[in-house]
């Protein structure tokens, strides 16, 4: 919920939030989605990099441009993140999510940057 918070406040957008790979793969297939922050270890069911592996063979299957997807995981070991690239990750980031990792996921995705509000202050 805190990315949550931190992408409306900064943000123009709309925010769909799921707690299950299989949700973000349905949801991601039935709206138009630019960025997934995805969580890798989602419990039960398929984990967030098997969803990201998914998601991108439904891109390329479809035709639809390639989202940005970034891994906010605890699992952040070089090994972890060579496996979380392998699936389709495009960038893993280390939780908790901090507000100068927040900024630095949205000032690097072009995509987001005329989507940006004032900057809040935290």
């Amino acid at each position: 919920m805190a990315a949550k918070l931190m992408l409306k406040s900064y943000l123009d957008i709309d925010v769909i939030v799921v707690h299950s790979g299989e949700d973000a793969v349905e949801k991601f297939k039935n709206n138009t989605i630019n960025l997934v922050l995805m969580d890798i270890g989602l419990g039960a069911g398929i984990n967030g990099a098997e969803a990201t592996k998914i998601i991108r063979d439904f891109e390329i299957e479809s035709g639809r441009e390639r989202c940005h997807i970034y891994a906010l995981t605890a699992h952040a070991d070089a090994s972890d993140i060579e496996y979380q690239a392998s699936m389709g990750i495009d960038r893993t980031f280390k939780k908790p999510l901090s507000t100068e990792i927040f900024h630095e996921i949205i000032e690097n995705t072009p995509i987001l940057i005329p989507l940006v509000k004032e900057k809040p202050s935290y």
